[in-house]
């Protein structure tokens, strides 16, 4: 059962703070969604889904699972595993010659095909199965509250928003989306906190599915597709049973101009850099009337940890990516459900109380070990992207190098369908059980390194022994040896009388560093002796001594009390008959357990 003192705060209510949520909630964790809006609502038109993030919701709750499936959007009969359909953007010209929409390849991934729904669509279905609609679950979403601050102790984070007010949480998971305020409260305002231009853009639209299958045909229509061409490509897939959406991506070298990422009512643009791809293009171009551009951003530099203390960046707030794998989603789906994993771990460590900073730490690292290689690779992948579809068109075309550019495509999208997302979560909460392990291994070896009162107490009397004796024994032996009594195993520097000569005359009649071996071999033995006969006085007190009046007069102790409280409760009165043979039994069973 975890922790009722464990508390999770979520900053962000987009689809990766609600899958969160999603997952915390079906595992017991407690949890509080922080939302800047008013209320839940997800920016953008339509989301890829492939077998990776349906995975994902499935080990995240199989309910969210099923309820997707309910409302996502496939390609038509017989092409349900179908991804794309990936065709020419323009005709080819020697020595391949292909016509315009020339379908080059089917990208397949199976099970699941590409699986589509409005954003928006999703992220209601996610605060459904997250509980924060209705009933009691609404106290766990706070809308309006855009954080401006942190604070950390050893056992919460305390935050401040904008509204002056303030909340604390064991944890703070950051899901803010690539302009996160977390991200800037942790790293700064450098270079790792501010998205960079990628130098790529999109003109959006969302198109009649009706009107488009009257231009283009219904099975492009009604199929998810991309058209690749020179300078650019065109994605198109159906968020629902009317609806189409459309994207026209293309480079837009240089820095980012503007201040707002999107610029309205560019159809004079899009004309001119989408000019050179053939009719079947155009003919979407026409639908989209006058679109807007919209320029992508991403994080180049990520910090050396994804989280800090007590605070977690997940999803876009860790690592924004360009759109071109269409895997944004799907590692904010798989973040979640790690994070979850291994939150849960130390929940049910921490059954009394809320998890130690150690706890914490040893789930954030679990899960930067576990998803950091992995989101940062995906990146990688999305960075590549645009021109991974564009550069077909670069060059001339051959038979061959059609083939070998759709290999490394379908690749490219496969090594993401199908990563081991549930074993992703084993392995974080395996490390994070380790990490608990060694933590504990070495509280109780620290704990065993101390010495306990019985050593102090026997290296208290034989440190005063050593000093009585160094005293009596001064005059017995050589000068020198008395010298080296300061430098043994057991400091005695601090008891043990050292003369030191002070006057020439004194130093004249110390022993000469040239005396002959006979008197250094008789000092070495005389020395060693010493060394033994105070080693075994040690072992003496250790052994026999110190037990043997502790466990006598312990005894002793115990009858006295006993008789006391006897008198106390009772009518009674204790007498020892025979002091000496109480004594003597005394005696007798303290020697007899040593």
């Amino acid at each position: 059962m975890a922790s009722q003192s464990f508390s999770v705060a979520i900053i962000g209510g987009g689809l990766c703070g609600l899958a969160l949520a999603v997952a915390l909630r079906h595992r017991g964790v407690s949890s509080t969604v922080y939302e800047s809006r008013g209320s839940f609502t997800e920016l953008g038109a339509g989301i890829n889904i492939g077998p990776n993030s349906y995975r994902a919701f499935q080990l995240i709750d199989s309910a969210l699972a099923e309820s997707f499936l309910e409302h996502a959007v496939r390609n038509p009969p017989g092409k349900e595993q179908v991804w794309f359909q990936v065709r020419t953007g323009a005709a080819t010209g020697p020595p391949l010659e292909l016509p315009e929409a020339h379908l080059i390849s089917e990208f397949l991934a199976p099970p699941t095909g590409n699986m589509t729904i409005g954003r928006n669509g999703l992220l209601q279905l996610l605060a459904e199965k997250a509980g924060l609609t209705e009933g009691e679950g609404t106290k766990n979403a706070a809308f309006n509250k855009k954080l401006t601050g942190l604070h950390q102790t050893e056992s919460e984070v305390t935050m401040s928003f904008e509204d002056g007010t303030k909340a604390s949480a064991s944890a703070v998971i950051a899901c803010d989306g690539i302009h996160s305020n977390v991200r800037k409260a942790m790293v700064g305002t450098g270079p790792a906190s501010i998205p960079q231009f990628s130098e790529v853009g999109a003109y959006r639209a969302l198109l009649s599915k009706a009107d488009l299958a009257r231009e283009i045909g219904e099975e492009m229509a009604m199929t998810s597709q991309v058209f690749t061409g020179p300078q650019g490509y065109v994605i198109m897939y159906p968020i629902d049973s009317t609806t189409v959406n459309v994207g026209f991506w293309t480079w837009r070298r240089g820095k980012w101009p503007h201040r707002e990422w999107m610029i309205t009512s560019q159809k004079t643009d899009l004309e001119k850099d989408f000019g050179a791809f053939g009719e079947t293009v155009h003919k979407i171009m026409k639908l989209a009337g006058n679109p807007s551009f919209y320029a992508t951003h991403y994080h180049v530099q990520q910090p050396e940890h994804c989280f800090n203390g007590r605070v977690c960046l997940i999803g876009d707030a860790a690592h924004a990516m360009p759109p071109h794998a269409g895997a944004g989603a799907s590692q904010a789906m798989e973040d979640s459900y790690v994070l979850a994993e291994v939150l849960h771990c130390i929940s049910k460590t921490a059954s009394a109380s809320t998890p130690t900073q150690e706890q914490v730490a040893a789930a954030f690292r679990g899960y930067e070990a576990v998803r950091s290689p992995r989101y940062k690779r995906v990146t990688q992948v999305s960075v590549e992207g645009m021109n991974a579809w564009t550069h077909l068109f670069d060059g001339p075309v051959s038979q061959d190098r059609l083939e070998q550019w759709t290999m490394v495509n379908q690749e490219r999208f496969q090594w993401i369908w199908y990563y081991d997302v549930a074993d992703g979560g084993k392995e974080g909460c395996r490390l994070v059980q380790e990490a608990l392990k060694r933590k504990v291994s070495q509280v109780a070896l620290a704990r065993r390194e101390q010495p306990s009162i019985h050593q102090l107490t026997c290296t208290y009397f034989t440190l005063i022994l050593q000093q009585s004796l160094a005293k009596t024994c001064t005059s017995s032996f050589p000068p020198a040896l008395t010298i080296a009594m300061s430098a043994p195993s057991i400091s005695t520097s601090s008891y043990a009388h050292i003369p030191h000569p002070s006057t020439a005359e004194e130093v004249d009649s110390l022993p000469s560093s040239s005396a002959g071996t006979s008197d250094d071999e008789d000092e070495s033995d005389a020395e060693r002796e010493w060394r033994e006969s105070l080693q075994q006085l040690e072992l003496l007190l250790t052994m026999v001594l110190v037990p043997y009046m502790g466990k006598y007069f312990g005894r002793k102790c115990a009858y006295w009390g006993w008789a006391k409280y006897m008198e106390w409760q009772y009518p009674v009165s204790i007498e020892v008959t025979s002091p000496t043979a109480f004594k003597a039994a005394g005696a007798v069973q303290a020697a007899a357990s040593i």
